[in-house]
């Protein structure tokens, strides 16, 4: 009797394991992106980072600050077709790579991931997103460190020319803004009208060392990128808003932090952003893409030091 017991025990604990496994196996295939974000948010949860709403957009913080003693305050902002948690090897790593103190804020951009579109698609113009970051972080910290990557970065800019005693330091990496236009047409219609295709081209373009997916997974980005706002941004901006003639006016400390293989922002535009900020520090990344906070992380750490 006990062993037919113990056996009966055996048999539901193996049925619930392969109901589990089964249950994950295809969540793994149908909703790649979904068991992704999953991992990621679980990641998260174990690094201390927490979920973050203010002035209509949502995100991600981490506070690996004490009380009483000096603190810097981090902005992370994310690229088109890209959302905060892109930051994912940055937010919950050890408070040591850090070197200095920090708080950690990245926020979805309006109109992505949760947080609210703008009323009118002026909204999506840099200077306006911008201008609405600044609404948003102004109460948070009364001085920051301001990261962008791509078109974050260009972002980025116009944040430290419209609010020059906010922003303290400004790092830019593999940043957009300066106009290409052939270039920034065929970026811009790779992410805006995706195709798996498309995805797999900006993929090779994007990374120095390109990981094979499988198809199931290219779905899953294709049906992802397809539900976001790169469109609606792209077609918003306006000749107006790239920075290419301001950059002069900048005066904040200024970091370009280039992935030099990259070829979604070559480095010859990074060189570009030098020649009009004369007092900016370029670094050029070898064997290092578009998204460094993703390839060439120990580099970002030391740009949030300010080392």
């Amino acid at each position: 009797m006990k062993f037919l017991k113990n056996r009966r025990l055996w048999t539901q604990l193996v049925t619930a394991v392969v109901i589990v496994s089964a249950s994950v196996g295809a969540t793994i295939y149908f909703k790649p992106v979904q068991f992704s974000e999953w991992m990621t948010e679980l990641a998260f949860l174990r690094g201390g980072v927490k979920h973050v709403t203010a002035g209509g957009l949502v995100g991600y913080t981490r506070d690996t600050c004490e009380a009483g003693k000096p603190c810097t305050c981090v902005a992370l902002i994310h690229g088109l077709g890209d959302y905060a948690m892109t930051w994912y090897k940055i937010l919950p790593a050890e408070a040591s790579k850090f070197s200095i103190p920090v708080k950690l804020y990245a926020f979805n951009l309006p109109g992505t991931r949760g947080s609210e579109a703008p009323q009118d698609p002026s909204g999506y113009r840099v200077r306006a997103q911008a201008a609405k970051l600044k609404e948003v972080l102004a109460p948070l910290c009364a001085e920051w460190v301001v990261m962008g990557n791509s078109l974050g970065g260009w972002i980025a800019v116009w944040m430290a020319l419209d609010w020059p005693e906010g922003v303290k330091r400004l790092v830019l990496t593999n940043s957009a803004g300066i106009p290409r236009e052939a270039d920034d047409r065929k970026v811009a219609e790779m992410l805006a009208k995706p195709t798996i295709e498309s995805l797999q081209a900006f993929q090779k373009m994007a990374y120095a060392k390109p990981r094979p997916l499988p198809d199931y997974a290219w779905r899953g980005a294709l049906e992802w990128q397809k539900s976001g706002n790169a469109y609606a941004v792209a077609i918003a901006q306006k000749p107006e808003d790239y920075v290419e003639t301001v950059l002069p006016q900048l005066k904040q400390p200024t970091l370009l932090l280039w992935g030099a293989t990259d070829q979604v922002m070559p480095v010859e535009r990074g060189r570009a952003f030098k020649a009009k900020i004369p007092h900016a520090e370029l670094r050029e990344i070898a064997d290092c893409g578009h998204l460094p906070h993703k390839e060439c992380i120990d580099e970002v750490f030391k740009a949030i030091a300010g080392k």
